[in-house]
């Protein structure tokens, strides 16, 4: 067979497992296996990498080629990314995952261990995050307000025994959504300090500055990402010079950027009086918050090209 043929063999396959439910039924499974049990672990293992297969198909576009009638309008169909964020709660799970704490030893090298779930579920994030279609707002939700993950398995009629009302609601209000943002921060605030002591973790790092870079293209993220005291994470880890530098620098120039995008692309035909119009306010105060927060006595260094100040 032809590589064209072939290519739009796989699409065709992979359309029909997207269009016959494939991926709800994944989300659904993949919270009732433990990692504490080898094949269930494994399995966890295969989801996200079937899941990372489907992405890259439709990132190259193979997805879309799946028609035999040349209709283009036919052949248009919704990414892999805007069904997961509107039809399933998996990226509630990536954060829930990415969030748990390990409980094993950092080296473990095993091929299902949980050191390496957590870094392949920050890939698979990355890559979701990373996507045009949430970027650009035409699905999902800001990550400081994501439904709670939930498993069709679950037996949800379980309630605590010994909680008083008023507690009750309080526990009940709080797991109603999962922060993603706060994640992102505490993960990277791990390595504000020191660096990354293995290649595993060097490489989940990455994985979640790119995702975080990534979200800051959306207003709403850029607003919790102030609020969260973002700006002077970031601008703890220039100072301190460690391997976390790198990552935000970058993370910064994403989250103070979007204002001359927005003039660029908005407020070029809104200049009255000198004033631009339609400047977004998140951006601003994002500039306005890195300006009093010291972020140019920081980075100026960098500009003049000190050794001592360029991050890792």
């Amino acid at each position: 067979l032809s590589a064209e043929v072939r290519r739009k063999n796989v699409g065709l396959l992979a359309r029909t497992f997207v269009d016959g439910g494939g991926l709800e039924l994944l989300v659904s499974n993949i919270g009732r296996l433990e990692e504490n049990v080898e094949a269930e672990a494994k399995g966890i293992e295969d989801i996200l990498t079937l899941m990372e297969a489907l992405l890259d198909l439709d990132r190259a576009g193979v997805l879309q080629q799946t028609s035999d009638n040349g209709d283009e309008e036919e052949n248009k169909s919704v990414s892999v990314v805007a069904l997961l964020c509107k039809q399933t709660l998996f990226l509630s799970w990536l954060f829930g995952r990415i969030e748990k704490k390990n409980e094993i030893d950092a080296t473990a090298t095993a091929p299902t261990s949980p050191v390496v779930l957590k870094l392949h579920a920050s890939e698979v994030l990355s890559t979701i995050l990373q996507h045009e279609d949430y970027s650009m707002q035409r699905c999902g939700v800001k990550l400081s307000c994501l439904p709670k993950y939930t498993c069709a398995f679950d037996d949800l009629d379980v309630k605590p025994a010994a909680i008083s009302k008023s507690s009750k609601n309080d526990v009940e209000e709080k797991d109603e959504k999962v922060d993603g943002m706060e994640v992102l921060l505490q993960s990277i605030a791990v390595y504000r300090k020191a660096d990354p002591q293995t290649e595993v973790e060097c490489e989940f790092l990455e994985n979640t500055f790119d995702a975080l870079a990534a979200t800051l293209l959306r207003e709403d993220n850029v607003e919790n990402f102030v609020e969260y005291q973002g700006i002077e994470l970031m601008l703890r880890c220039l100072r301190e010079k460690v391997h976390s530098g790198g990552g935000a620098l970058k993370v910064l120039n994403f989250a103070v950027s979007g204002s001359a995008r927005s003039v660029s692309e908005e407020a070029a035909t809104n200049i009255t009086d000198g004033n631009i119009k339609g400047v977004n306010d998140a951006y601003k105060k994002a500039c306005e918050t890195f300006i009093q927060a010291g972020g140019l006595k920081v980075i100026f260094p960098l500009f003049m090209a000190r050794k001592g100040a360029i991050p890792c």
